[in-house]
This record gives C-alpha cells, structure tokens and sequence, in this order.
C-alpha cells in the first residue's frame, strides 16, 4: 500500500515544482533537457535485466519507445507551461482526463469492450472539461491560455495510447527499460531544441535551470517507478480509479491552499465531474 501515497507525492511534487519554476523564473526548456537525463540514467539504473546499449535497438518494442519519447518531450513541455499559466489544479485535470483518449483507442482498435459506464464516463469527462475552464460572468480571463491544457489534453492523451498499445503487444517485462529508453529519447530530443532555442537567443541556461532539472527528473522517474510498482502489488480496477482521482484532488487543494489559484464555483463543478468520469472510465 505504500506505492500508492508514494506516487501520488512524487506525482504532486512534479506540479509543484513546474509552478515554482514560473515564480523563481527558471527557464523551462534546460530544466526540462536536464529532467530527461536524470529520469532515462536513473531508469537503466533500475532495469531489472540486464542490457547492452548497441542492443536495445533490437528490441520489438524499439520503434515504440522512439515515438514515446518523442511525444513525451512535447507533453512535458505543455505540462510545466500550462501548470504556469492557468495552474496546477486546472493542469492536472487536464491531464488525467485525457485517459478518454486510450480508452477510444481501446474500443477502435484493441477490441475492448464498450459498456455504459465508460460512455457515461466519457461524456462526464467531455462536460467536466468545460466546466473546468468556463469563467463566471465578469471576470477577466485570457482565452489563448486554454491551448496549453488542451494541447497537454491532446499529447497526453496521445502519448498513454501509444503506451497502452506497445504495452498490450510488445513490451512484456521490459517496461522499466521501455521507460528509460524513451526518457532518453526525450532527452536527445530535448537537446536538438534546445540547441536551436541557444542559436536563436530563446533561452539561456542557469544554474536554476540544471538544479531545477534534476529535481524534476528526480521527481519523474520515482513518481513512474512508485506507479508501477504500486501496479504490480494492487488491483488495476482498484488503484488506477483511486490515483487518478486522489491526484486531480489533491492538486486542487495544493494549487487553492499553497498559490492562492483562484477557481470559481463551476470550476470545482468540473473538478468533482473529473474526479467522477475518471473513476467511472476506470471501473468500466
């Protein structure tokens, strides 16, 4: 049972930490490069068999890992920048959400069955994303934010489909090397953009940055290793609903109790209908 609190406290602290970086002004796209090696060295630390490097291309699930890799970069990015821009309560939901994704792709493509408490589930979660970011009448809001939680909607969403269907067909036991393989292609990503933002004078690299990206990293890989684990020693039907849920709530409390986030009452309406599609998506 103590996979379960352990997850959901990395996976808090890797909001918070993004949230902080807007307030210290750490520039995201190094922090981010840097988070990358430190979660793919710390992933190959922990494979459980062993490896060569020049042989991972051989591996079935190879051309999978690439493509999370790359998705995973962009994700993270949409991450770290809409938790700066409409918060970490709004982010989170945003993206756990996005598990309707996966499960369309479940139905479409996999063959899983369809059944009413996943169409609920969908359909709450559809009308929980509107009530998250409608705004009350009178109060000023910049609409050109909403497209960094919808592109972090997206690219997760994509992301977890690409996971589920390498997971269903390939990955076996390899899942730990899978996600150390992928982070490092994140990384190496990471490192082409951020040479060209260096090129063009986008960014600049701190010391902030680099402490700031190993923090993270630190966070990413313990938060990915705890949600396994916790996986593999308890029910799926049981703890993805429960994660899922405990972590849209307790990013709400952390962005309304610790950043004074201001949410309004049809904002919490879409939180509570987030916390219940999820749960409904799950169990179906």
């Amino acid at each position: 049972m103590i996979y379960l609190p352990l997850a959901l406290l990395f996976s808090t602290m890797i909001l918070v930490t993004f949230k902080l970086f807007g307030k210290w002004k750490v520039e995201l796209m190094p922090a981010v490069v840097t988070n990358y090696f430190v979660a793919g060295a710390l992933g190959y630390l922990s494979a459980p068999t062993s490896f060569t490097f020049t042989g991972l291309p051989e591996n079935i699930w190879f051309p999978f890992s690439l493509l999370t890799g790359f998705t995973l970069i962009f994700v993270f990015l949409f991450y770290g920048t809409s938790a700066q821009k409409v918060g970490v309560a709004l982010t989170t939901v945003t993206s756990k959400m996005s598990v309707i994704i996966p499960v369309m792709l479940g139905f479409l493509i996999i063959g899983d069955r369809v059944n009413l408490l996943k169409i609920i589930g969908i359909l709450l979660a559809l009308l929980a994303f509107y009530f998250t970011f409608k705004k009350e009448e009178g109060y000023s809001f910049d609409r050109r934010q909403i497209l960094f939680p919808a592109l972090l909607f997206l690219g997760s969403g994509a992301n977890d489909s690409v996971m589920k269907y390498a997971e269903h067909h390939y990955i076996g036991n390899d899942l730990v090397l899978y996600l150390a393989t992928a982070f490092s292609v994140s990384m190496v990503f990471g490192v082409l953009i951020l040479g060209g933002m260096l090129l063009l004078r986008k960014t600049k690299i701190h010391w902030k940055s680099i402490l700031g990206g190993i923090a993270l990293g630190t966070f990413n890989w313990y938060s990915t290793i705890f949600f396994i684990n916790a996986l593999r020693h308890m029910d799926v039907s049981f703890f993805i609903p429960v994660f899922n849920a405990a972590l849209v709530t307790i990013a709400a409390l952390v962005g309304f109790l610790a950043f004074k986030e201001k949410l309004r009452t049809i904002n919490w309406m879409g939180i509570g209908l987030a916390v219940l599609a999820i749960v409904l998506i799950a169990l179906a």
